[in-house]
């Protein structure tokens, strides 16, 4: 890492000149701009609007689409990262180790170029960014105490996000406290802090902002006090969840995030909206979001904003980096009339088809959970007006194409719809980038987070109830009565691709045995007249090991000091 337990760093000068991003922002606009000049270190804090530079510059540490939400996702079975994307295949091919972990959750200028070894990933990029939190803390200088107060509380929850992405990746990581990591730090006498202690240090961290922070902004993706509450909601589920408490949950942190998801609920500033697709993209007037990263397509930003091309099928011109499985469409119900069930379920590596006679693999995707629809495009379905999807051998979303690009079409035969703003034709404007938002918190999310709490807490009522707001908004049957299984199926189908999957799983203790079924997809071959013979095929076999719980500090990183403790099992 550039800034932490590097003994050489007393031959660096210290910088003197920041570069600092200028935005053009109004209240309607988001963050991201181009860099339009620079500005002595002694000039930034000399008036709100240039410290709103730095700080808004800051905001980039958040997780973006990609690399901070899909690739998690992708190191499950249920989503493949076509392209390797932030290492997004290490887990599920069992490849992941120190010497290429500096490519895990984050991509190219973020520090993840693990190819060259001159990056430190992740734990360098997240360093970085504390230490720019720890800049502003230092030297933010106002007279309007309300200014004052909100970007004190705004960079203290992005301080606390950032660790928590530490943690989550990690497991013990350091915690700095207010260092401004230069060159007076003594690097070699920091230790790492346990994972739950650092979860605690986390929540405190949370504490002071939400005492700080306005209940809304005028901009968008500014943090509010309801982000930071739910931030600090979603870590003390965490922090309560079996893997971390002895494969039971901690019932004194699970009421302290009931205590704050109902804040958050009672608060009525949040709304679930009509439609579920709408939920992960829309960028007016999104009453269901609670936090979300928002992203100009006025400059291109490391694929943080070219979304819909990056998802595109190699037919459409698009470069398919994320593609869901069959195991995923496998979960999504089927409706049969007044009553639902799942058509298939998987378990060390076989796949079991139910016997209910209203579902047949030769109908593989009719009466489907209405969310299906809106997450996945499959054989048949429509793209746009002009564009029908086909994966069959030799079509133009397979890989046995001619005249396309088959080198960017999937392997598993669906495509991913949900996120997706446009469904253009391989007419990408240039550049090829539009406005989006990557949705961090959202309301939806905090009801099903508030279902296992208190799931857990014996309240089988209110997490019955919970749930069923959930589905009564996909359009879904309403269930009758509540299990940890059916709150976590509900976790799978509402918020697969939203950075939540590959952390749910480790924190239930389940993805050991989850992950004993490898990656599958299925193949399309036209029979001539109009029908199609079908297969199941193995993309990636079983290869989980316990090891992957934790993902390892980059080599580099363990180089500079012999002090900082491994993961286990690297």
């Amino acid at each position: 890492m550039k800034y932490l337990n590097n003994i050489k760093m007393k031959k660096i000068h210290i910088l003197l000149i920041l570069m600092i991003f200028i935005v053009s922002c109004s209240v309607d606009e988001i963050f991201e701009a181009a860099p339009l000049d620079k500005y002595a270190e002694t000039s930034v804090w000399t008036t709100d609007s240039l410290s709103d530079t730095f700080i808004n510059e800051v905001y980039n540490g958040l997780p973006n689409s990609f690399a901070g939400m899909f690739s998690p996702d992708a190191n499950t079975v249920d989503w493949y990262d076509h392209h390797n994307n932030a290492n997004g295949q290490a887990i599920t091919k069992g490849n992941l180790n120190p010497a290429n972990s500096a490519g895990w959750g984050v991509t190219y200028n973020k520090g993840g170029d693990f190819v060259t070894g001159n990056q430190s990933g992740l734990w360098g990029y997240m360093y970085k960014k504390i230490r720019a939190v720890n800049t502003v803390l230092e030297k933010l200088n106002s007279d309007d105490q309300a200014f004052m107060d909100s970007r004190t509380g705004e960079v203290l929850t992005l301080r606390a996000i950032f660790y928590s992405r530490l943690a989550l990746a990690f497991g013990k990581v350091i915690i700095v406290g207010d260092d401004l990591l230069d060159l007076d730090s003594d690097y070699l006498s920091m230790k790492q802090s346990p994972f739950l202690e650092t979860m605690d240090y986390i929540n405190s961290e949370l504490d002071k902002a939400i005492l700080l922070l306005p209940e809304s902004q005028p901009e968008k993706g500014r943090i509010t006090k309801y982000a930071a509450m739910a931030q600090k909601a979603e870590m003390l589920l965490i922090a309560a969840s079996p893997r971390f408490n002895g494969g039971s949950y901690n019932t004194s942190l699970l009421q302290e995030a009931k205590a704050v998801n109902e804040a958050i609920v009672s608060s009525g500033k949040f709304s679930l909206l009509p439609n579920f697709a709408d939920a992960t993209k829309l960028l007016n007037g999104n009453t269901e979001l609670i936090l979300g990263r928002y992203i100009t397509a006025k400059r291109k930003i490391d694929r943080d904003n070219f979304i819909d091309h990056n998802l595109a099928p190699g037919g459409a011109g698009g470069f398919t980096t994320y593609t869901p499985t069959q195991s995923l469409v496998d979960q999504f119900e089927v409706i049969d009339g007044t009553t639902s069930f799942i058509p298939a379920t998987w378990s060390n590596n076989v796949r079991t088809v139910t016997s209910n006679i209203a579902y047949s693999d030769d109908d593989m995707y009719s009466n489907r959970d209405p969310r299906f629809y809106e997450t996945i495009f499959y054989q048949g379905s429509k793209r746009n007006e002009t564009y029908t999807i086909d994966v069959s051998e030799g079509g133009q979303d397979s890989r046995s194409c001619t005249g396309c690009q088959w080198w960017n079409n999937g392997f598993f035969g669906y495509y991913v719809k949900k996120f997706i703003g446009t469904y253009l034709n391989g007419n990408w404007p240039s550049p090829e980038i539009n406005d989006g938002v990557t949705t961090l918190h959202r309301l939806a999310a905090v009801y099903l987070n508030h279902a296992e709490i208190l799931f857990q807490l014996g309240d089988q009522g209110g997490a019955l109830n919970m749930v069923n707001l959930v589905r009564e908004r996909a359009g879904m049957v309403l269930y009758t009565s509540i299990d940890m299984d059916k709150i976590k199926h509900e976790t799978v189908v509402e918020l697969i691709g939203e950075g939540k999957r590959f952390n749910n799983l480790r924190r239930w203790d389940d993805i050991d045995e989850y992950h004993q079924t490898g990656e599958w997809g299925i193949k399309y071959t036209s029979n001539g007249d109009g029908t199609y013979a079908t297969e199941l095929i193995q993309i990636s076999t079983p290869a989980w090991n316990d090891k992957f719980y934790w993902i390892p500090i980059p080599q580099k990183e363990m180089d500079k000091n012999p002090g900082l403790e491994q993961a286990p099992g690297y």
